[in-house]
């Protein structure tokens, strides 16, 4: 149990209970003990002037050490369109190059394809438009071209499963040991920079969304989780689109576990091979199956051979989609 918790058991403290850092004698400092004499004072104070001497050099040492290590690897501010506050950060190569991060489309689509089938997630610019503008910049670089996703979790409740990808330098890291991607040491990942990105889902309900976890300071990378099913975000995941399309590749990937219960590396690898943008206007006017004859509201006008009634037994699909059938 930490030294927090121990406190908060225990909110009133006696003497006897007094950190040692503010009274190092635990008992009465010696020159100020009766009949202890000008030479036990002498001793006395003595001990303390070393004692406090030491403290002081270790502190002293302590402090440059860190000071000097926080100097070499403090985050640089990154000169950007958006005011998404990048700044840069110590990861494993491949790391890509300085952002941009200029205001996304309100709404857009990205295509995540995977080995095990594409994902359609639609992108939220205007509710998370740092997150967006990161994530697309990223897309649009091939940073995810041709890595292999580092996480997974199955359980019978909502959500049913989560993957987690975006990291292509712990997959270079783990390329011979794919079994263990727990054991990192202090190596981070992702492109080179962080940059700040909306948490406004935090704390309600959403369903089958792609959300970037973030850091200890609240900055997101390149990593991003799809989330299958039901969830209530916390602060550290910022939810920049959702799957509209693609729930059976989600599936298809969550069937790969061993067992019901599962957290690790994929059992069977997941790709990514590519991360591509779609306009929302030139992917949601198409009707379904992108044939643009059965997108029409026009009613053509009745003729005499609409009237007509069909020959007993013909083939419908012969008397459908005209036009194939006679390039046909």
């Amino acid at each position: 149990m930490s030294t927090t918790a121990k406190r908060s058991e225990r909110p009133g403290r006696s003497p006897e209970e007094e950190p040692v850092a503010s009274n190092p004698f635990r008992t009465t400092p010696p020159w100020q003990r009766e009949n202890a004499g000008w030479k036990g004072a002498l001793a006395g104070l003595t001990v303390l002037i070393l004692a406090l001497g030491s403290i002081a050099g270790v502190v002293y040492l302590a402090w440059y050490a860190v000071g000097d290590d926080e100097s070499s690897d403090a985050a640089t501010p990154i000169a950007t369109t958006g005011s998404c506050g990048a700044v840069t950060a110590d990861d494993t190569e491949p790391l890509a190059s300085e952002p941009d991060l200029s205001p996304p489309p309100d709404r857009s689509i990205a295509v995540v394809n995977t080995n095990f089938g594409p994902l359609e997630v639609l992108l939220f610019g205007d509710l998370a438009p740092c997150g967006v503008a990161g994530f697309s910049e990223l897309a649009e670089a091939g940073f995810y071209n041709n890595h292999a996703c580092h996480g997974m979790t199955v359980q019978p409740e909502q959500p049913t499963s989560t993957v987690n990808c975006g990291e292509p330098g712990r997959a270079s890291a783990h390329l011979e040991e794919l079994d263990d991607w727990s054991d990192d040491g202090e190596a981070t990942f992702g492109p080179g920079w962080r940059f700040r990105s909306e948490v406004d889902g935090s704390g309600n309900l959403v369903g089958d969304v792609l959300a970037l976890p973030l850091d200890d300071t609240g900055k997101a990378g390149s990593e991003f989780t799809i989330v299958r099913g039901s969830a209530v975000p916390s602060s550290q995941l910022s939810v920049v689109g959702q799957v509209v399309d693609g729930f059976r590749t989600l599936d298809d990937i969550a069937a790969t576990s061993p067992s019901e219960l599962y957290e690790g590396y994929p059992p069977q690898q997941v790709i990514v091979t590519g991360v591509h943008l779609q306009d929302v206007e030139a992917n949601g006017d198409a009707a379904p199956g992108g044939d643009e004859s059965s997108a029409s509201t026009d009613t053509p006008e009745p003729t005499d051979d609409d009237a007509s009634e069909p020959v007993p037994g013909a083939d419908a699909s012969n008397t459908t989609d005209t036009g194939r059938r006679e390039d046909g």
